[in-house]
């Protein structure tokens, strides 16, 4: 990466393009995009963000960032996790809602994963930020995905302004590690405290939420080896090899 902190961040996605350019604004890293066609494999979150980050940064021949979000139903074991967007596409919002009509745990986490990789042959570094809320009947304006049914302290993401999202959000949560990381490898220090993110005008923006990626949740019955390094003290950190095995089970 150049002296200038310059990420490229592979997404068609204006909304998401957005809020990774608020919430990185105050900190001297300039996000660029570009919109690329990549397989995207089925596994873990973990598995389909390195895969992805692997492929853009095979195909940009330099450094690359990319970012997959889920949402986990907890009365579903997790799903539809890392198939969201498919979900979504053919349920729709009230489809999604209508999932857990069976159940009386609404219980939902957010999950999103930035993946970074320095360029074709490295291994891609994570990222990832989770924010628990619950499921509810679609309020706020539908602009960006499943925002109007994941509600958080009273409110769901789409009833909030951008400050308001981007202070709590998964995505939030996930860059504040990107931008610690950044400033050790990069700034020659420790990363100076989390600066309040820029407001933006998101009315204009349309397009959906393309959620992707997956969960860690030990019901599905795989060994998950993420890599874990708790840089905030909120159980979630930048994932280092420890060589040993690893799974994030269900909250309580």
């Amino acid at each position: 990466m150049s002296a200038a902190k310059t990420l490229l961040f592979v997404t068609s996605n204006a909304n998401k393009l957005a809020e990774v350019k608020a919430i990185l604004a105050t900190t001297g890293i300039t996000v660029e995009s570009k919109s690329i066609e990549l397989i995207e494999i089925q596994g873990t979150i973990e598995e389909i963000s390195k895969d992805k980050a692997r492929r853009a940064a095979d195909n940009v021949g330099g450094p690359v960032l990319v970012e997959d979000t889920a949402l986990c139903f907890n009365a579903l074991k997790g799903l539809p996790g890392p198939y969201v967007k498919h979900f979504l596409k053919e349920l729709k919002n009230d489809g999604l809602v209508k999932m857990l009509a069976a159940y009386d745990d609404k219980r939902a986490q957010a999950v999103c994963t930035f993946a970074y990789c320095e360029g074709p042959g490295q291994e891609p570094i994570l990222f990832e930020g989770r924010t628990d809320g619950k499921i509810v009947r679609q309020r706020g304006e539908p602009t960006f995905g499943w925002d109007p049914i994941f509600e958080i302290g009273g409110s769901t993401y789409a009833e909030m302004d951008s400050y308001q999202k981007n202070k709590i959000s998964h995505r939030f949560k996930a860059l504040q590690k990107l931008k610690a990381w950044l400033e050790e490898k990069h700034g020659g220090g420790v990363a100076p405290p989390p600066a309040a993110p820029q407001r933006i005008d998101r009315r204009n923006l349309g397009g959906h939420e393309v959620a992707q990626g997956g969960n860690f949740f030990d019901s599905f019955g795989e060994e998950v080896k993420p890599r874990a390094i708790n840089i905030a003290g909120d159980g979630m950190g930048i994932r280092k090899e420890t060589g040993r095995g690893w799974q994030f089970d269900n909250p309580n």
